[in-house]
């Protein structure tokens, strides 16, 4: 897996966020099985360089996600003082 550079992965859509990280994920499972069957210092490394990755790739997801749920939140915030509003009147 190559390394993404932190614009690229803060301009890529939710599912391609989402994507990528399944991906690492796989990546860093099948690393982690060769490096116990072979502890080599290139299969630790690459263990190592993909589990950088995964999380950057995660940490990206984690603020998409909390980013959104703050949106729902101000939304329906909104709605209820538009409400409260047009009941005034």
């Amino acid at each position: 897996m190559e390394k993404i550079n932190l614009d690229n992965l803060s301009s890529m859509s939710d599912n391609q966020v989402e994507n990528l990280c399944k991906k690492a994920s796989y990546i860093i499972s099948t690393l982690r099985r060769a490096y116990q069957k072979n502890k080599s210092e290139e299969n630790l490394k690459a263990l190592q360089q993909v589990e950088i990755e995964y999380c950057y790739i995660f940490r990206e997801s984690e603020v998409r996600s909390a980013r959104k749920k703050m949106h729902e939140a101000y939304l329906t915030k909104l709605r209820e003082s538009k409400f409260k509003e047009s009941r005034n009147y």
